[in-house]
This record gives structure tokens, sequence and C-alpha cells, in this order.
């Protein structure tokens, strides 16, 4: 479905259930996939550096605890904490991003303008379960989708949630979201993919902000503020 103005967007979103979330990825080529997952082609002997995608998560967090600790005035309670911190600082793990508010999902469709030379995209999808960010675990055993704790003034503004993606057995490729015949399909109901063409990309950026969905809104502090004015200023 594609869409020509914030109408049609809402109008798209009739059906969702209260449960749905969402996710706008501003390229609708690009995969549903935690961003550990897209390493795998990045790596060298990745069967036998690290054995496993475990092994490599393992290797990946223990950096960022032990480098992290002079710049952090908290320490997370759990892994899947530990894991949402070091992902909002760029760490790949077996985390993607969604959201319960659709507005904020068609900003991130289209909010950075390097990529208005593509088509972006929305998906939508209803988890079956949810699980309780407190929990602590030591292994993803299947998908599992979570409202995290607001341990950040980002994930509160846009009204964040997360899934967390298991590992293959092997340190072979993960299975896409964007596949409705992966593995973890069956962990929820299918939903919308609505495409927001590139060339309506401009003026939907402006419909949003109107309504107050913008790089000051979504970023709060001095990053979204400077970000949005050159935003105005550019556009």
């Amino acid at each position: 479905m594609k869409i020509e103005n914030i109408s049609d967007y809402i109008n798209a979103l009739d059906d969702s259930s209260m449960h749905t979330i969402y996710r706008g990825q501003a390229n609708k080529g690009w995969e549903l996939m935690p961003t550990i997952g897209r390493l795998y082609d990045q790596l060298d002997n990745h069967n036998t550096l690290y054995g496993n995608w475990e092994s490599l998560e393992k290797s990946l967090l223990s950096q960022f605890k032990s480098q992290a600790a002079p710049y952090m005035n908290f320490t997370p309670a759990t892994k899947l904490e530990w894991l949402i911190h070091a992902q909002h600082h760029g760490l790949p793990t077996p985390l993607l991003d969604w959201t319960t508010n659709p507005l904020v999902a068609l900003y991130f469709s289209l909010s950075e303008k390097g990529n208005d030379d593509c088509d972006g995209a929305v998906y939508s999808r209803t988890p079956k379960t949810w699980h309780m960010d407190s929990d602590d675990i030591d292994r993803i055993p299947h998908l599992i989708s979570f409202y995290p704790k607001h341990i950040n003034p980002r994930v509160a503004a846009q009204s964040g949630c997360f899934m967390a993606f298991p590992y293959p057995n092997k340190m072979s490729p993960m299975a896409s979201l964007s596949n409705p015949k992966s593995y973890v399909s069956t962990e929820l109901y299918l939903g919308e993919t609505i495409i927001i063409p590139k060339e309506k990309k401009a003026k939907l950026r402006k419909q949003l902000n109107q309504l107050g969905i913008n790089h000051k809104t979504m970023f709060p502090g001095l990053d979204g503020i400077a970000k949005q004015i050159v935003s105005e200023f550019s556009e």
C-alpha cells in the first residue's frame, strides 16, 4: 500500500490492534533484522573466531561494559537493559527497535534526507506475547517482544519497544523478519507494509512537523534541537 499524505497513512492504520507495534525504515529494501545479524557478511573467519552468535554478543557486550564504566552514572540491572543501553550508543545487538506510535514510525521512514532517493516503508506487527523487561535472561530462547523501562529520554519520547531475536544454533545467517516464512514469524501476527514514496517524503516531513513529530521531539536535548534547526533551514 502506498500513501500520498498523512490522511492516507492514518486511514491505512484503521484496522490496527491496540497492541500493534510499528517500525519505519528509510529504504524499503532494507531487511527487518537486528544490527548484530547484519555483521555476518562483514566477519572474516567467523565460524572459527567466535564459534556461535552468543560468543560474538558476549565479546561485544563485555568490551562495552568495561570501556563504558567511566561515562555511566547508573548500572543497568539486567542483560536486556545492558543491550538497550549499548544499542542506544551504536553497539550491534540482537534487538530491533519498534514503537507503539505509528507517527513515530513514519518519522523514522523519512527523517534522513540522504535517503530521499528511495522509497521508505512502515511495518506493523502484533506480538502474540510480551516479555517483562525486568527479567534477566542468559539466552534468548525465541523472539521476545518487550516494553523497556525508560532508561533514557529517547526511548520514552519515541514510545519505544523492542524485539529481541534468537540466534541460530550455528554461526549461520540470522533469519529476517521481512520473510513471512522465517522462524521468528510464528511469534507474531503479520500486519501491513505501508510504502512511503520517495517523492512524497519532503511533504510528509512538513506534515509531521505540524503535528509536533520532528528531530527536536524525537531526540530530546541539544542534539535534537540543533538537528531540527538545520532541517528547517535546508528543507
